[in-house]
């Protein structure tokens, strides 16, 4: 099980940095292309909700983890 903890925790770390990335790369593209702002800030708002909804499932994630390391050792 912890194993599997950390491997979630790892995806789910990358998707919250992919997800920086591409809020980056949409500020880019808004500067070189106005006439698309408003569809990229739509956009923008739904990654920013993915964001937090991953964010709130690595910290639940993370205690998880710490309460199965806590438990001692165990199948992992």
């Amino acid at each position: 099980m912890t194993k599997f903890l950390k491997q979630k925790i790892e995806q789910t770390q990358r998707d919250i940095q992919t997800i920086r990335e591409s809020l980056a790369a949409s500020r880019e593209e808004m500067a070189s292309n106005p006439s698309r702002a408003r569809e990229i800030v739509k956009e923008n708002v739904d990654a920013i909700r993915e964001g937090w909804r991953l964010k709130d499932e690595l910290k639940l994630l993370q205690e998880e983890l710490e309460r199965h390391q806590a438990a001692g050792p165990g199948p992992s």
